[in-house]
């Protein structure tokens, strides 16, 4: 949804949708990932890394010339990839300790 149709806010929060970018490339990853582990095939956990990282990639370019209303943003691309990583690297520490 491009920015302008959201309803105006009086209280903003700084960088938030850097926030929920982090935020839902984590959960995706780490939603993976115990899924993952959970199949009788063990899917590379890589494989799921690499598969959040194209898709926050290409879903910026593809904002940047495919829709009018959306923007692309470096700053979204680093957060995807943070959650990314971030939500990977968790899921390793809670394998390590079960």
């Amino acid at each position: 949804m491009p920015g302008h149709a959201l309803p105006a806010n009086k209280f903003t929060i700084p960088y938030l949708d850097k926030v929920v970018h982090f935020g839902f490339y984590f959960t995706f990853i780490l939603l993976y990932e115990i899924e993952s582990y959970h199949q009788s095939s063990h899917t590379p956990m890589l494989l799921g890394v690499g598969l959040a990282t194209l898709l926050g990639v290409s879903t910026e370019f593809g904002q940047r010339y495919l829709t009018g209303g959306r923007h692309f943003e470096f700053f979204d691309i680093l957060a995807n990839i943070s959650g990314t990583f971030m939500g990977w690297l968790i899921f390793r520490f809670i394998l390590k300790k079960l």
